[in-house]
Order: structure tokens, then sequence, then C-alpha cells
């Protein structure tokens, strides 16, 4: 992905934030944000203007299965979440179906 497409993105989540009313790490956690990555494009941003997001882009999503497992279905595809999985793994297996951008 090129640095323009990379910095779209990040201005978006960015913009998002100031907008949620969360600290960076809830925020980080409810998006399955590494906070690391979060801080390095803050900073590259800062002074750039993150423009705030009104669409729905990003949504915060309450685990209440006592099962401890979240089934997402998109379409015809379903998507099982587990506690153990990784948010890097279920944040590229939404932007393999294009839900995220």
């Amino acid at each position: 992905m090129k640095l323009e497409a990379r910095e779209a993105i990040w201005r978006e989540r960015i913009g998002k934030w100031q907008t949620s009313g969360l600290s960076g790490p809830k925020f980080c956690a409810r998006y399955g944000l590494y906070l690391k990555s979060f801080y390095t494009w803050r900073k590259r941003l800062d002074g750039k203007r993150a423009r705030p997001v009104q669409g729905p882009d990003l949504v915060p999503v309450q685990l209440i299965a006592p099962s401890g497992e979240v089934r997402i279905e998109i379409g015809a595809a379903a998507i099982v979440v587990r506690e153990q999985s990784s948010p890097a793994a279920l944040r590229t297996a939404l932007l393999a179906l294009g839900v995220l951008h």
C-alpha cells in the first residue's frame, strides 16, 4: 500500500478518535488497532490536521456472548471470532471482505 493511502487511512482513524471521547489506548482496543502505530501516526499527522470523520467506517462492538465466541455475518460470508483471535487477523479478514478500507 502506498504511503498516501496509509496516510489517508490513519488521517481518518485519528479524526474518528478525536471525536470519540476515548483515550488512545481505549480507542485502539475498541477498534483492534496497534497502540504503537496509533501514536506513531498521531505524531506524524500532528500539524497536518486530521479531519473528523462522520461515517460508520469503524463500528464499536460489544461482546455479550457467554460462549466467548462471536459470529460476524457479512453477506454470504461469516467470520467466527474467539477470545484468542488476534485483532490483526480479524482486520485482515474484514479487509479481504471489503468491509474495511
